[in-house]
């Protein structure tokens, strides 16, 4: 199995392009501060998250699964 990457390039596509989410997020008061730039910063980190945290136990994870011990 290959080394698991974010889509980010995707992501950052729909959020730009399709949702225009720099346009809602400047539509409310709490939120106009959020900028393309800044989302694109925050899926950076959360896909180094994902790479290099979560991607390496997912393995583990499938092959020992959850199980109970003592009814716990």
């Amino acid at each position: 199995m290959g080394a698991y990457r974010a889509p980010l390039r995707d992501i950052n596509f729909l959020l730009q392009n399709v949702f225009e989410a720099e346009k809602v997020f400047a539509a409310m008061p709490e939120t106009k501060e959020i900028t393309d730039d800044l989302i694109s910063a925050i899926l950076d980190e959360g896909g180094k998250i994902a790479e290099q945290l979560l991607s390496p136990i997912n393995q583990s994870g499938d092959r020992e699964s959850c199980h109970f011990e003592n009814g716990k």
